[in-house]
């Protein structure tokens, strides 16, 4: 069987953070921002191609403005056979608005 975890991902600014799609396999994606946050999708999901997969990481969004997404996924699965692992919390914090454009999946 094979797993794939990945990395945790950290990024801290006094001011905006801009990003584009992130996949990190299964680490913690955090992004903490003085000002406003926008991403593209997020995906921090832990998969198996057979047997056990691990849990899905962490989202965690701290924006002193305004937050916007798109789809945010740190679920778990296991693509043919096996158990999926617990999904990874998803939480969002903003001295703002919270704009989402995508699904919000931590199954």
């Amino acid at each position: 069987a094979a797993n794939y975890t990945g990395a945790e991902l950290l990024v801290e600014a006094k001011g905006d953070i801009t990003t584009q799609t992130i996949r990190t396999n299964g680490g913690a994606i955090t992004l903490s921002a003085g000002a406003n946050i926008s991403t593209g999708n997020l995906f921090s999901n832990s998969y198996s191609s057979s047997g056990t997969a691990e849990n899905g990481g962490a989202i965690t969004l701290s924006a002193g403005a305004n937050i916007n997404t798109e789809s945010l996924s740190s679920n778990s699965f296991s693509l043919t056979s096996g158990t999926a692992g617990n999904g990874g919390a998803i939480t969002l914090s903003a001295g703002a608005n919270i704009n989402t454009a995508g699904d919000l999946d931590s199954s």
